[in-house]
């Protein structure tokens, strides 16, 4: 396990930093079943593998590194798998406002 990952989960409680959803660490020693139960997860059926696969907490880097961040820890958040790859190249604050309008929308 990535031991950034791991102070990052840590640091933020196993929240995503953009939805706030829980996350799960893979190689923490829960098992999969416990984190289906935990995360809401159906144990089997339709949608549950890639379900628990898009709540796996992931680094994720606040100012990307192409645009000349580094991997300090301040630069560094975790985020689940989906909202990660639902970034894409978008700057922070625009995909976390997007997130939050979200958030917002399901109150």
């Amino acid at each position: 396990m990535n031991n950034k990952l791991l102070q990052l989960f840590i640091r933020q409680s196993g929240r995503c930093f953009y939805c706030d959803g829980d996350t799960w660490l893979f190689g923490a020693g829960e098992s999969k079943d416990a984190i289906r139960k935990r995360l809401g997860v159906p144990l089997a059926g339709n949608g549950s593998k890639k379900a628990l696969r898009y709540r796996r907490a992931t680094i994720e880097h606040l100012h990307r590194k192409v645009d000349g961040g580094s991997d300090k820890m301040e630069n560094l958040v975790m985020a689940c798998a989906l909202c990660n790859s639902r970034r894409g190249e978008l700057p922070v604050n625009i995909h976390l406002a997007a997130t939050q309008d979200n958030r917002e929308g399901e109150k």
